[in-house]
């Protein structure tokens, strides 16, 4: 699978393609700016081989699973059914977006979560928004014309990383926790295991159901521990061995 998602996107790379870019906020909401039409090409190869050199140091591709059961270096999972994805394709698709000006630029910069750059009609890159902690707090100086002219305003930046990658039916991710920040799923988790309360309370295990669903919502490891047991059925394993579970817990004084 490595060997041919490298040869599409390098099809891609050397294709002409059109880029657009779009800044999307907490809300959902996309700002798309104006782009200098010769910066395309740069842009798109700077990204893609990124992205190629990233997948060189990979071993394989492994299945991700929304509800966390995440294993390799790099995932992927189908777009069909991803609601979250979806929706933001959608308002692509339907050009429903603002034109980012000037004027706007304040109202949406503290809100920004991330940045999407679609290169043709088949690929969309996906990056977590970051503010450049560096210019922070410190004068830096531009070369227009003589003499040195000081930046006041908002700097964005973008940068070669990506997080994650739409290509045909896939999005293919190369940075979980970035990944479900994008969209939120770490809400979706949390709501998952409550849903499972009562499949928790029957294996008769657990003393104190609710108490071990705060505890395992409020540390992320858990969370994905306890949504692995329930995506593979294990908790049904120990349900049909629940004597012999109870027995060891007593021997080993485990309760």
């Amino acid at each position: 699978m490595i060997q041919e998602l490298k040869a599409k996107l390098e099809a891609i790379r050397n294709e002409e393609n059109n880029l657009r870019i779009y800044f999307v906020t907490k809300n959902d909401i996309l700002f798309k700016p104006q782009l200098l039409v010769e910066l395309n090409n740069e842009i798109i190869t700077d990204q893609i081989n990124h992205i190629v050199k990233y997948l060189n140091k990979v071993d394989e591709i492994t299945e991700h699973n929304l509800d966390g059961n995440l294993t390799g270096e790099v995932s992927y999972m189908k777009v069909e059914g991803f609601n979250e994805y979806n929706l933001i394709k959608q308002k692509i698709l339907d050009d429903d977006c603002e034109n980012l000006e000037p004027s706007n630029v304040d109202s949406f910069y503290n809100q920004l979560k991330g940045i999407i750059l679609c290169i043709g009609e088949t690929l969309m890159l996906f990056k977590k928004f970051s503010y450049p902690k560096r210019l922070k707090g410190k004068n830096y100086l531009i070369f227009q014309k003589f003499p040195l002219t000081q930046i006041k305003e908002d700097i964005f930046s973008i940068d070669n990383r990506v997080d994650f990658f739409q290509l045909g039916e896939n999005i293919y991710i190369n940075s979980e926790i970035n990944f479900e920040i994008f969209f939120s799923l770490e809400s979706q988790y949390h709501e998952k295991i409550v849903e499972s309360k009562q499949l928790l309370i029957e294996t008769e295990i657990i003393e104190n159901v609710d108490e071990f669903i705060n505890d395992c919502c409020s540390k992320k490891r858990s969370t994905k521990k306890l949504l692995n047991l329930l995506n593979s059925n294990n908790f049904e394993k120990i349900k049909e061995n629940i004597q012999e579970v109870k027995e060891v817990i007593t021997e080993f004084a485990l309760n």
